[in-house]
């Protein structure tokens, strides 16, 4: 009995190995772990010491620290048959058979992958335009109530009956004074011409001649004319004249034009009018007294239609000069009538200059002789400096056109005197290819 209760003693009050407790403790009670343990412990590949610090307000969840942990790795106990064999292993038959599987896969994928020829358009919606409301309050504010129209007085009424009657007279009118207008200024009709103009017309194509103008456009009355007459010695040295067969040649002035200017410095050409060239050249071509006085004063020297073609450009703008279906005729007989006035070679020639060709004259005395003849100052154009090449007599445009009166030529006219001609100038003779008649170079311009 003594042995039993010793043994009981030492079982209930004996000191247990503190290394075995301990370690039995631990593992069965991880809280109850010393403090150095319990603590979290820093990462070995991780220098930066570990942060304890909670997120605040300014601190989100990405600002965090990332502290990389060792995660144990999963190991995946596959078959033997889906392992991985190493290249060694395989046989060459089968390395060759998944070669070209993999080959035919990546031509499958690539022909997937090819965009079709029908692609699949999507419906695109419409923007909704959404407005708001219009109520009676917002149209008060935002939107003025229409005016209402005012009440007609009998005196209305009766100027817009007068307006409406006028307009009438005046459509009448211009289908009495102008029975072929056009429409459109643009587009010309046609003026019905007799049969004996188109072999002209035939031959007037197949030549070549001066280009009308593909643009017209509207300006006011002009303020005067210009009479303009170039020398033949002077135009001709180049040797590329050639004249109609019924013309003349002879030592002296032919005319070149009948220009309408404005005395500002704005040139005037190309101006709308009713008729166009084709017609003026109609008109021209069955005029046989005009055809004959053009062919001698005012003919094609170097290409054909020059007539025609000093109308379409100039005489254009004066058709408010010259009304009615006549007009274009009109201006070509007055520039003829003004050429025929005065004879300036003769006129030279007879002064007390006795002005010879090839010598050299002061160009105030020259301009002297012909004031004394005109009455007004006349403005001379050279080339090369000292060879004479026209002379302009200016006229005014406001009163009778048929009879125009001699006035003094404006400074934008005389601008070019100084310029283009010296002190001294001289006439140069008449080119030796055209003193033989016979030998004068033709063309086949009907004028």
């Amino acid at each position: 009995m003594f042995w039993i209760l010793l043994v009981f003693l030492e079982l209930s009050f004996g000191q247990p190995d503190k290394k075995k407790t301990e370690d039995n403790y631990e593992d069965e009670f991880p809280s109850l772990q010393p403090l150095d343990r319990s603590l979290p412990q820093p990462h070995p590949f991780d220098e930066r010491p570990p942060s304890f610090r909670s997120r605040g307000r300014g601190q989100t969840r990405r600002q965090r620290p990332f502290i990389p942990q060792n995660y144990p790795q999963q190991q995946f106990d596959l078959p033997p048959h889906q392992q991985p064999l190493d290249q060694q292993q395989v046989p060459q038959t089968q390395q060759h058979q998944i070669k070209d599987l993999k080959h035919q896969t990546s031509k499958l994928s690539k022909e997937l992958l090819k965009p079709t020829e029908q692609t699949r358009q999507t419906p695109q919606r419409e923007e909704q335009v959404v407005r708001p409301k219009i109520t009676a309050q917002l149209q008060k504010v935002y939107l003025p109530t229409p005016p209402k129209p005012a009440k007609q007085t009998e005196m209305d009424v009766k100027l817009k009956v007068k307006t409406n009657k006028k307009q009438q007279l005046i459509k009448e009118a211009k289908k009495k004074e102008f029975p072929f207008l056009p429409p459109n200024c643009q587009f010309f009709n046609q003026i019905p011409v007799t049969p004996d103009i188109f072999p002209m017309k035939k031959i007037l194509e197949t030549l070549s001649s001066y280009t009308m103008c593909k643009y017209y456009s509207n300006f006011y009355d002009p303020d005067f004319f210009v009479h303009s007459q170039y020398w033949l010695g002077e135009l001709c040295i180049d040797g590329n004249c050639d004249f109609p067969e019924n013309t003349e040649v002879k030592e002296g002035f032919t005319l070149h034009g009948y220009w309408p200017h404005f005395y500002k410095n704005r040139n005037m050409y190309c101006c709308t009018n009713f008729f166009g060239p084709d017609n003026v050249e109609n008109m021209l071509l069955q005029d046989t007294e005009l055809m004959m006085d053009v062919n001698k004063k005012w003919m094609s020297v170097k290409e054909c239609r020059f007539a025609v073609y000093q109308w379409d450009k100039h005489g254009s703008c004066a058709m408010r000069m010259f009304k009615g279906p006549k007009g274009p005729t009109d201006y070509m007989r007055t520039a003829i009538k003004l050429f025929d006035r005065v004879n300036i070679w003769d006129l030279l020639q007879r002064s007390e200059l006795k002005i010879e060709t090839g010598k050299l004259y002061h160009k105030k005395d020259i301009k002297k002789v012909l004031k004394n003849y005109f009455g007004v100052d006349v403005s001379i154009c050279c080339r090369n400096d000292n060879s004479l090449y026209e002379v302009n007599v200016c006229y005014d445009a406001k009163g009778n056109s048929k009879y125009p009166k001699l006035i003094n030529c404006p400074d934008k006219i005389f601008r070019y005197d100084d310029v283009r001609c010296r002190d001294m100038i001289k006439l140069l003779p008449l080119p030796e290819y055209l003193r033989n008649p016979e030998k004068i170079p033709r063309n086949k311009c009907p004028y």
